[in-house]
């Protein structure tokens, strides 16, 4: 069988009609014809990874219908995909995220999550190498977000948390500014209040199109719909008959790179401080990786 390094499951975009779209034959026909299928093979060529992309022809609505035992039975065809190209884990669009985080089977699945913290670390590693940056704001979340806080803390910028929901997070900076002594402060979103020389991370899709317009401002989006920010890659993605954007590269190459690093979702979740040796965070792994194989260069070339 051949050797892969990623598989990349998928949804339709729109649900299916008709009398194929309705509860009772999805709930019959959804194990035999609607089963998670491989389409086609995906080379990233001058990574040396390559993988394919599996194809659920359901939309999110058909889904959703189906019994949570049929749900199951369909996906017990990825977990086969799965043990043939040797794999063990299925990245998974982002998008698709809220559909699967809670099943059963979710120990097999890769979201991508600490691909977009170890991006935004790297992206924000490399800018304050080469710019006098005065401010780091991060807007919005992402899950563990008081270790990825904590570890920026760690370029000496003061930060900035802005999100809808403040309150949220009020406990979380009370522990880092008084218990640890960290330079972080937490406010809603504050856009029109950036400045030149502010690095912006941000994990909201809201487009903020005033902010272009500030001379000296770092802007990186790191949303699910975030496009352009390693356009080499996102090409390989989109000759592949595939939407190209983060949502697509963040499962995609967090399972590429603890592949690499020599780690699957148990080690991750379970064993990671023991592993090797380690006691690095799990992004942490992922930012290594990637200064290993040259990830992060298609990112730096567009984005900084």
């Amino acid at each position: 069988m051949l050797q892969l390094d990623f598989a990349y499951l998928h949804m339709m975009n729109s649900k299916r009609q008709g009398l194929a779209g309705r509860k009772f034959f999805l709930d019959r026909l959804a194990p035999s014809f609607y089963a998670p299928r491989v389409e086609r093979l995906i080379s990233f060529a001058d990574l040396l990874f390559k993988g394919c992309n599996v194809f659920l022809p359901l939309g999110e609505a058909n889904w959703t219908m189906l019994d949570p035992e049929r749900r199951d039975q369909v996906m017990h065809r990825g977990e086969q995909l799965l043990a043939d190209f040797s794999l063990s884990e299925m990245a998974v669009d982002r998008r698709l995220k809220p559909l699967f985080q809670s099943v059963d089977y979710a120990d097999q699945l890769c979201f991508g999550d600490d691909f977009v913290k170890a991006l935004a670390v790297v992206l924000t590693r490399e800018t304050l190498k080469r710019f006098p940056v005065q401010r780091l704001i991060v807007v919005g979340t992402v899950p563990g977000m008081e270790e990825f806080i904590e570890y920026l803390t760690l370029f000496d910028t003061p930060i900035t948390l802005q999100n809808f929901q403040p309150g949220r997070y009020e406990i979380m900076v009370y522990r880092l500014l008084y218990e640890k002594g960290l330079a972080v402060s937490n406010n809603s979103i504050q856009s029109r209040n950036w400045s030149s020389g502010d690095l912006v991370l941000t994990f909201e899709p809201t487009v903020y199109p005033f902010a272009l317009s500030v001379p000296d401002l770092f802007f990186f989006g790191l949303h699910n719909d975030g496009h352009g920010m390693a356009p080499v890659l996102e090409n390989v993605i989109a000759t592949s008959g595939l939407d190209a954007g983060l949502h697509t590269l963040a499962p995609i190459f967090e399972s590429c790179l603890y592949r690499k690093a020599g780690f699957n979702k148990s080690d991750r979740e379970l064993n990671l401080s023991s592993k090797k040796g380690t006691t690095k965070r799990q992004f942490e792994v992922l930012i290594q990786a990637g200064d290993q194989v040259g990830l992060w260069e298609p990112f730096l070339d567009k984005g900084i």
